[in-house]
């Protein structure tokens, strides 16, 4: 069971913020995209 394992809450700690950190940083490049095509 996933949580009796004691690395487990920092396991998805870890991932939540690593997926938070894609999802800014992957917006960001979508602006990026959408001003230089003229299209933002």
């Amino acid at each position: 069971m996933p949580w009796r394992d004691p690395t487990y809450m920092h396991k998805s700690h870890l991932l939540a913020a690593s997926n938070s950190a894609w999802s800014v940083y992957t917006q960001k490049l979508q602006v990026h995209y959408l001003l230089s095509t003229g299209q933002g």
